[in-house]
């Protein structure tokens, strides 16, 4: 598999009562109305920074795991739809066409920006050696560290020599500029 030079890592499980798959061709239709899907993630904002330094030029892809256990973070007490997205100092509507994008109310919430879902027929082994995060830390020591690794940016860098650190991957997203904003 090809090493992308920058990266996100996401959990994907059961969401509102949707399956994985069932999400995914719900954002995989918005994509055929629109230029753009919106998936709402929780992101650190050094992670933020460090993205939107990026130019329009640069690619960055969102690596997903499928977890069947993952904990739903939404109750249905605490959800909000989001209506818009801002980033920079732009702002923008979201499109009436995206299918509806929801958050846990009174917490401040983003999202990726999909240009392209790329979906493997099997799930692959993506080594994630080499990828430094904004903390200075690697991926492969935030890993074995925190129990809590998701939505981390990271950028790879080929001056690190580490053993190899795999997740099986079952989905891509290709992201489209300005890659990530704010929802509300």
């Amino acid at each position: 598999m090809i090493k992308y030079q920058n990266i996100f890592y996401h959990i994907i499980g059961k969401h509102m009562n949707e399956t994985p798959q069932q999400i995914i061709e719900r954002k995989a239709a918005d994509l055929e109305k629109n230029t753009y899907s919106l998936w709402t993630a929780k992101i650190n904002k050094p992670c933020i920074d460090e993205v939107r330094k990026l130019s329009e030029n640069d690619e960055v892809y969102v690596l997903c795991r499928v977890n069947p256990k993952a904990k739903d973070p939404k109750g249905e007490k605490t959800v909000a739809v989001a209506v818009k997205m801002k980033w920079d100092n732009a702002e923008q509507m979201i499109s009436p066409d995206i299918s509806q994008v929801t958050y846990t109310k009174g917490t401040k919430y983003q999202a990726y920006v999909v240009g392209e879902y790329i979906i493997p027929d099997n799930p692959v082994s993506y080594d994630f050696s080499g990828y430094v995060s904004s903390n200075g830390k690697t991926f492969r020591e935030r890993m074995e560290k925190f129990s809590r690794f998701q939505n981390c940016f990271g950028k790879l860098d080929s001056s690190i020599s580490e053993d190899s650190k795999t997740k099986d991957i079952s989905i891509i997203m290709k992201l489209k500029y300005p890659f990530v904003v704010d929802v509300e």
